[in-house]
């Protein structure tokens, strides 16, 4: 819950937004490739603390745009779907699923992490390939898509009231950004090198959240 809260607070600030549109930008056209990218990003939560009901708020931000990008609402649903369902049955380091049933074993929870890892990479590249050939085929031709039938209503909805003018990529959301990503990183090393599996790394969350609500609220 204070994890969900967390990625709440994220989400509030407009960084990871902003941050999708300047990587759809640098893509210059080659928008499918920010599938594996996005796949890549939501696998890593998955694997690292079991992302699932945190992954909810990054439906509705995807799917406007992929749709921008001329692919369909699915192709938004399955990257981070997939993306955070592959890397949660891969749960190499999940303080919350690997390392709690690894200590009630008596076992340490490195014990079969390379099998851990092949099942995420190998898991992440057919999920990959599936999306983005499902994604291309759309992009061809519309009228395949699965939900070709509701594309014009979905148009309207998600695209409709969009606006044409990107988010400023401000210094602040960078710290954001920047601090979402550290925050990530000293949980790694809590699990991986200190064994903090709940109350060091909920502080460490319920404080990046309250660095970026009080410096959302401030600017």
């Amino acid at each position: 819950m204070i994890i969900g809260g967390f990625l709440g607070v994220v989400n509030k600030t407009g960084a990871i937004d902003a941050g999708i549109e300047r990587v759809t930008i640098k893509l210059n056209g080659k928008d499918e490739w920010m599938i594996p990218i996005l796949m890549a990003l939501f696998a890593a939560g998955g694997t690292i603390y079991g992302m699932a009901e945190e992954s909810l708020p990054f439906y509705t931000l995807l799917v406007p745009v992929m749709m921008a990008a001329r692919f369909d609402p699915l192709v938004a649903a399955a990257t981070v779907l997939l993306g955070a369902g592959i890397g949660t049955l891969g749960s190499t380091i999940n303080p919350f699923a690997t390392v709690i049933a690894a200590n009630a074993a008596g076992i340490p929870f490195t014990q079969g992490m390379l099998m851990r890892v092949l099942l995420l990479i190998v898991g992440y590249i057919l999920c990959v390939f599936w999306v983005m050939r499902y994604a291309r085929k759309v992009r061809a031709h519309p009228e395949l898509s699965i939900v070709a039938d509701k594309m014009a209503e979905n148009r309207a909805h998600f695209l409709g009231n969009r606006a044409n003018t990107l988010l400023e990529f401000t210094a602040t959301r960078k710290w954001v950004l920047l601090i979402f990503a550290a925050s990530f990183a000293v949980m790694i090393y809590g699990v991986a090198v200190s064994r903090l599996v709940d109350g060091g790394n909920l502080r460490r969350f319920s404080g990046g959240g309250d660095y970026r609500w009080r410096d959302n609220a401030d600017g």
